[in-house]
Protein backbone atom coordinates (compact mmCIF):
# COMPACT_ATOMS: atom_id res chain seq x y z
CA UNK A 1 0.00 0.00 0.00
CA UNK A 2 2.78 2.47 0.81
CA UNK A 3 5.17 1.25 -1.85
CA UNK A 4 5.15 4.61 -3.68
CA UNK A 5 6.39 6.33 -0.51
CA UNK A 6 9.43 4.08 -0.35
CA UNK A 7 10.32 4.93 -3.95
CA UNK A 8 10.54 8.68 -3.53
CA UNK A 9 13.54 10.48 -2.10
CA UNK A 10 13.14 13.48 0.20
CA UNK A 11 14.22 16.80 -1.27
CA UNK A 12 17.80 17.73 -0.43
CA UNK A 13 19.33 21.21 -0.52
CA UNK A 14 22.42 20.90 -2.74
CA UNK A 15 23.62 24.51 -2.52
CA UNK A 16 22.84 28.04 -3.62
CA UNK A 17 22.25 28.82 -7.28
CA UNK A 18 25.33 31.08 -7.32
CA UNK A 19 27.59 28.26 -6.12
CA UNK A 20 26.11 25.79 -8.59
CA UNK A 21 26.60 27.98 -11.68
CA UNK A 22 30.08 29.13 -10.60
CA UNK A 23 31.80 32.49 -10.98
CA UNK A 24 31.57 32.60 -14.77
CA UNK A 25 28.27 30.73 -15.04
CA UNK A 26 25.24 32.28 -16.71
CA UNK A 27 21.47 32.04 -16.34
CA UNK A 28 19.10 32.48 -19.29
CA UNK A 29 15.32 32.73 -19.38
CA UNK A 30 12.83 32.37 -22.18
CA UNK A 31 10.75 35.59 -22.10
CA UNK A 32 7.63 33.65 -23.14
CA UNK A 33 8.04 31.32 -20.17
CA UNK A 34 8.66 34.28 -17.86
CA UNK A 35 5.47 35.97 -19.03
CA UNK A 36 3.35 32.84 -18.49
CA UNK A 37 1.76 31.57 -15.30
CA UNK A 38 3.59 28.27 -14.84
CA UNK A 39 6.85 27.75 -13.01
CA UNK A 40 9.73 29.70 -14.55
CA UNK A 41 12.41 27.52 -16.10
CA UNK A 42 15.98 28.75 -16.08
CA UNK A 43 18.58 27.62 -18.60
CA UNK A 44 21.95 27.33 -16.91
CA UNK A 45 25.40 27.48 -18.48
CA UNK A 46 27.81 26.45 -15.76
CA UNK A 47 31.32 27.83 -15.48
CA UNK A 48 32.73 24.46 -16.62
CA UNK A 49 30.66 24.61 -19.84
CA UNK A 50 27.93 22.15 -18.83
CA UNK A 51 24.34 23.15 -19.56
CA UNK A 52 21.06 22.25 -17.95
CA UNK A 53 17.62 23.42 -16.95
CA UNK A 54 16.28 24.16 -13.53
CA UNK A 55 12.81 25.19 -12.40
CA UNK A 56 11.84 27.92 -9.96
CA UNK A 57 9.36 27.00 -7.26
CA UNK A 58 5.89 28.53 -7.60
CA UNK A 59 6.75 31.03 -4.84
CA UNK A 60 10.05 32.10 -6.49
CA UNK A 61 8.35 32.31 -9.92
CA UNK A 62 5.66 34.58 -8.46
CA UNK A 63 8.20 36.86 -6.76
CA UNK A 64 10.24 37.19 -9.97
CA UNK A 65 7.18 38.01 -12.08
CA UNK A 66 6.00 40.60 -9.55
CA UNK A 67 9.53 42.10 -9.49
CA UNK A 68 9.74 41.45 -5.75
CA UNK A 69 12.94 39.41 -6.16
CA UNK A 70 16.00 40.69 -7.98
CA UNK A 71 18.34 38.58 -10.09
CA UNK A 72 20.96 39.05 -7.37
CA UNK A 73 18.57 37.63 -4.78
CA UNK A 74 17.76 34.75 -7.13
CA UNK A 75 21.47 33.88 -7.24
CA UNK A 76 21.41 33.46 -3.45
CA UNK A 77 18.42 31.11 -3.36
CA UNK A 78 18.90 27.44 -2.41
CA UNK A 79 18.49 24.69 -4.98
CA UNK A 80 16.85 21.44 -3.98
CA UNK A 81 17.20 18.08 -5.66
CA UNK A 82 14.31 15.65 -5.57
CA UNK A 83 13.60 12.37 -7.29
CA UNK A 84 10.26 11.55 -8.83
CA UNK A 85 8.45 8.29 -8.26
CA UNK A 86 8.96 5.58 -10.87
CA UNK A 87 6.81 6.00 -13.97
CA UNK A 88 5.04 3.20 -15.87
CA UNK A 89 8.39 2.18 -17.42
CA UNK A 90 10.10 2.07 -14.02
CA UNK A 91 12.15 5.23 -14.66
CA UNK A 92 12.70 8.07 -12.22
CA UNK A 93 13.73 11.66 -12.89
CA UNK A 94 15.81 14.05 -10.85
CA UNK A 95 14.28 17.51 -10.57
CA UNK A 96 16.22 20.59 -9.50
CA UNK A 97 14.26 23.53 -8.13
CA UNK A 98 15.28 27.02 -7.02
CA UNK A 99 13.28 27.64 -3.88
CA UNK A 100 12.99 30.04 -0.99
CA UNK A 101 15.24 29.45 2.04
CA UNK A 102 13.89 26.89 4.47
CA UNK A 103 13.25 24.21 1.83
CA UNK A 104 15.00 21.52 3.83
CA UNK A 105 12.73 19.09 5.58
CA UNK A 106 12.05 19.66 9.25
CA UNK A 107 10.34 17.16 11.47
CA UNK A 108 6.80 18.00 12.46
CA UNK A 109 6.33 17.00 16.08
CA UNK A 110 3.23 14.84 16.24
CA UNK A 111 1.08 15.20 19.32
CA UNK A 112 -1.15 12.60 20.85
CA UNK A 113 -3.61 11.04 18.42
CA UNK A 114 -7.00 12.73 18.74
CA UNK A 115 -10.21 12.18 16.87
CA UNK A 116 -11.56 15.11 14.82
CA UNK A 117 -14.69 16.49 16.43
CA UNK A 118 -17.23 18.03 14.09
CA UNK A 119 -19.54 20.59 15.61
CA UNK A 120 -23.10 19.69 14.75
CA UNK A 121 -25.59 22.41 13.96
CA UNK A 122 -29.32 22.23 14.31
CA UNK A 123 -31.61 22.95 11.40
CA UNK A 124 -32.87 26.07 13.23
CA UNK A 125 -29.33 27.50 13.20
CA UNK A 126 -29.04 27.03 9.43
CA UNK A 127 -32.51 28.03 8.16
CA UNK A 128 -34.89 30.75 9.28
CA UNK A 129 -38.06 28.75 10.03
Amino acid sequence: MLQHLAQSTPATVIGKLDTIIGKDGKVFINPGNFAGTKRIMLNLRLADGKQGNIFCSPAVSKLLREKKMSSGQLRGMPVIESTTNKDADGKTSIIYTVTLPGAELVELPLGELKEWQVKSLSLEELVDL
